[in-house]
């Protein structure tokens, strides 16, 4: 049975019915890239969370705003 690599798209011939890469390298440079896109993601949220870091776009500061005034308001209301 043939089957397309979900690494790098070349047709290859299945040695198991879950087999979803050409080779271990395919597999290798695929969970690579996952998992180096997911902590990349991981540590921009990490550093915004801290105030660190770039400010986020213009819709994620415009949403920060609004919460930040929310509490404020929140607590003048309640003083």
């Amino acid at each position: 049975m043939k089957c397309e690599c979900q690494n790098c798209g070349r047709e290859f011939e299945l040695n198991r019915m879950w087999q979803k890469f050409c080779s271990k390298q395919c597999q290798q440079k695929w969970n690579k890239d996952r998992y180096r896109a997911e902590k990349v993601e991981e540590e921009r949220e990490t550093r915004l969370f801290n105030g660190h870091g770039d400010r986020g776009t213009p819709e994620e500061r415009q949403k920060a705003s609004e919460v930040v005034a929310r509490f404020v308001k929140e607590r003048k209301d309640g003083w």
